[in-house]
Parts: structure tokens; C-alpha cells; sequence
């Protein structure tokens, strides 16, 4: 009995201890509990991943590759813009203000990259799987509609339509349009 309470004695001063030194910064005992730091991993995977590949929602990224399609030239036209403002409205319903701000949050995201079609497949990925095929083929009707708008596609424009339908998927998911 001596011995087990001698035992029960030593852990708990151990566990003083570590509590002092965690106390005085001297050691981090959180570092020791496996569910925090899954939790914290997987927020720092979260935080740490670009924007522009974190993209889950269809219509998101179908006005990512629409506003792509018009900057790939380089900078996006007046009439460019009011095409991609009068497709959104159209399409998604949106109102001139919601559709102004969509197409402004989607040449922000695209500021620091200069070629898009490179970086198609990470794009797609999040959101490959609840894209139906209406969609995907909204999303090309949308991406001609914004490059014949000043005449035909540039081979630019035509190289980037080509490779997004490559990516975009060809199988039928039940669901509405854009719901």
C-alpha cells in the first residue's frame, strides 16, 4: 500500500511540475494533446491554401473562369466588362451591384496569376465533384459569350475554353442549375 501511494505521490508531483514549467513557457503541454493539434493543423492547411484553389461553390468558379477568359489577353476591356456584368445578371440573377462586386473579387484573386491555364486543375479540384453538367456547360456558353464579344477569340482565349472543358466534368450529377 505504502508503495502505490508513494507511486500516486511521484505522479502527481510530475504533473506539478510540468504544470509549473508550462505555467513559467518553459515547455508547451498542449503540444502533447493529439486532438489539439489535428485541429491545429488542419485550420493552418485551411489558412496556408491560396483562395483561388479553395473554391467549392459552381458558381464561384464558373465567374472565376468567365473573368479569366477576359483578362488572359491582359487587362479587360469596357466592353468586356459590361458583357461579364450583363452575363452574370442574366444567369446567376444577380443584381448590378452583386455582380460588379462578383466580377471585382474574381480579377482580385486572379492578380498574381499570369497564366490561369496552368493552374486550371487546382482551381477545379474543390469543386469538381458538385458540378453538374448544366453547369459546365453554362460555364463555356458564358466563357464564348465574354470572348466573342470584341469578335472572334484570341488563340489565347481559345487555348483556355479548350482546356477548361478538358477539366470541367462530363458526367450528370442531379441537381438544378445554379441551387
Amino acid at each position: 500500500m505504502h508503495i502505490l501511494l508513494g507511486a500516486l505521490t511521484l505522479i502527481g508531483a510530475i504533473i506539478y511540475l510540468l504544470k509549473l514549467l508550462d505555467d513559467a513557457g518553459l515547455i508547451d503541454l498542449y503540444r502533447l494533446d493529439f486532438l489539439v493539434w489535428y485541429r491545429r493543423r488542419k485550420f493552418q492547411k485551411k489558412a496556408a491554401t491560396e483562395p483561388l484553389f479553395a473554391l467549392t461553390d459552381p458558381k464561384e468558379v464558373v465567374a472565376l473562369l468567365v473573368v479569366a477568359v477576359a483578362k488572359i489577353d491582359g487587362d479587360i476591356t469596357a466592353e468586356q466588362k459590361q458583357t461579364i456584368l450583363q452575363s452574370f445578371q442574366d444567369e446567376f440573377g444577380l443584381s448590378r451591384e452583386d455582380a460588379s462586386s462578383l466580377m471585382g473579387s474574381n480579377v482580385f484573386l486572379l492578380r498574381n496569376y499570369l497564366d490561369v491555364k496552368k493552374e486550371l486543375k487546382r482551381i477545379l479540384a474543390p469543386s469538381k465533384n458538385t458540378f453538374t453538367l448544366v453547369q459546365a456547360d453554362a460555364a463555356i456558353l458564358l466563357m464564348e459569350r465574354v470572348a466573342r464579344c470584341e469578335g472572334e477569340p484570341s488563340r489565347l482565349q481559345s487555348d483556355f475554353m479548350e482546356s477548361s472543358k478538358d477539366y470541367l466534368p462530363k458526367r450528370r450529377v442531379a441537381s438544378n442549375k445554379w441551387g
